[in-house]
């Protein structure tokens, strides 16, 4: 068996086909196998799914607690592939995955919508120490561009030998956390400049559309990669910056997305975020220099006391995610 592909399916009865059929036609039958998770659906995905499963004899069904991680967990168990493809039920396929077997990782460039996000300008395979020291820290420090789960190939033999799962505590950025535990044991990559996943934005996530706990869990995941610079001082800046990127997300998303709150409000609340030890420490650690790039420009206007200018960048942010999910209904 080359590839499993794992599938955490809830409330997903109008995307799922889509998700299975895309496998389908960019796969060898007799290489791979499709497990789906149900994990606590209410809508009518469990008959969609049997339905299924009488018309495709490579596909396993199983049903866990629910949560992504649960189901994610669920399905790295029950993985015979010696390759690990994590997708999203409302994602979808769009070529052949190139599989390597003398390399620990192997990660595609990949669609957002319509848009290809070119994250390598040529395929190549690296091996050396400094190069995947280098290549780690890259990760860590644009976490929202590398650090999930999705469009690459992992290898079983890694997560089953060193017992590497999703944490379900976690309820955002559990997918980096998985990928900071799984990248320790990398000791080569190979990058595909060629779209394989396409994540969709027409659908809303439970990411996208929460608010009101969207801060406090961001919160507690980066409180987690916080202990992690114990043991891996060299990365320590790329770990603040991985902090430091999500602070930026959990802010848009959870405090200038609100419509009920005015503007001053959201400063405010803003501020208090601000001053949580995790994000606080993180600023500190980083130079003026070291923040010197668009996605830092909240902290780096934090860093010389204009946190207005961070916040009318956070209102422009939230609007402009308005305007983008408006035009995708």
């Amino acid at each position: 068996m080359e590839i499993s592909y794992i599938i955490p399916a809830h409330n997903c009865e109008n995307t799922i086909m889509r998700t299975v059929k895309s496998i389908q036609a960019n796969n060898d039958k007799q290489q791979y196998e499709i497990i789906i998770v149900e994990n606590g659906s209410t809508d009518n995905t469990k008959k969609v799914l049997q339905k299924m499963l009488a018309s495709f004899t490579n596909i396993f069904l199983f049903h866990s607690k629910k949560g992504v991680s649960n189901a994610r967990n669920l399905g790295i168990k029950k993985a015979r592939g010696k390759w690990l493809c994590f997708v999203d039920a409302d994602d979808y396929i769009v070529s052949t995955p190139i599989c390597n077997d003398n390399v620990d990782l192997v990660i595609f460039d990949y669609l957002v919508g319509n848009k290809d996000k070119k994250l390598f300008t040529s395929s190549q395979s690296i091996d050396d120490k400094a190069g995947i020291f280098e290549l780690k820290n890259e990760f860590l420090s644009n976490p929202t561009r590398y650090m999930t789960v999705w469009s690459k190939l992992l290898k079983n033999t890694i997560i089953k030998e060193n017992q590497i799962f999703f944490d379900p505590k976690l309820q955002v950025a559990e997918d980096s956390d998985f990928f900071y535990r799984y990248l320790k044991f990398c000791k080569s990559v190979l990058e595909i400049e060629k779209p394989f996943y396409h994540y969709s934005i027409d659908n809303e996530s439970t990411i996208r559309s929460a608010k009101s706990a969207i801060v406090s869990q961001y919160i507690q995941s980066m409180q987690k990669m916080r202990l992690y610079k114990k043991d891996n001082r060299d990365s320590s800046s790329a770990i603040n910056k991985y902090i430091l990127i999500h602070q930026n997300v959990s802010i848009v998303r959870g405090v200038f997305n609100r419509s009920d709150i005015s503007f001053i409000d959201k400063i405010i609340k803003e501020k208090k975020i601000r001053q949580n030890i995790v994000y606080k420490e993180a600023l500190k650690e980083e130079s003026i220099f070291s923040l010197c790039k668009v996605r830092f420009l909240p902290q780096l206007f934090f860093k010389v006391h204009l946190g207005i200018m961070a916040d009318i960048l956070y209102e422009l942010r939230a609007k402009y995610n308005e305007k983008r999910q408006n035009n995708q209904r």
